[in-house]
């Protein structure tokens, strides 16, 4: 099955691997050195005026207090959510070079925050829905 055709997505390469995002939700990048983290791996960061929450995300998906070595800020909005995501790399990928394939069984499960997985340049990569990702890192900071 291909990636939706009428979709761009955007890769942002992070400690949690090659997260797939829908080029639509993205509204801007700023730079690390424009944000504020906490030793918890959340913070803030100002784009065009407006405050963003951020998060710096480990392989698990969790905040941690490593963020030194995330380079930009992407932030995100889906409906009535807007966060951040800190990330090293990030890139406006082609639609028609991307594969979409499902999550195996070990992944599938309804707090999972990711809606299905590719290869990018011999690497994985997830296709990653912002709104449940909210609501994973909602119930990791309460």
């Amino acid at each position: 099955m291909q990636a939706q055709p009428e979709r761009r997505y955007v890769r942002l390469a992070c400690a949690a691997g090659n997260l797939l995002i829908p080029q639509e939700q993205v509204r801007g990048v700023a730079p690390a050195l424009d944000a504020r983290v906490g030793d918890n791996g959340i913070g803030e960061v100002r784009l065009s005026g407006s405050r963003w929450p951020l998060f710096v995300l480990d392989a698990q998906l969790a905040p941690c207090a490593r963020h030194d070595a995330f380079r930009f800020c992407v932030c995100l909005h889906d409906d009535d959510i807007a966060i951040a995501l800190a990330c090293e790399a990030f890139q406006l990928l082609a639609t028609d070079a991307l594969e979409f394939l499902p999550l195996p069984d070990c992944m599938r499960n309804a707090a999972t925050p990711f809606d299905g997985m590719t290869r990018i340049d011999g690497e994985a990569g997830l296709y990653l829905n912002v709104n449940a990702l909210h609501g994973h890192l909602q119930t990791l900071v309460q």
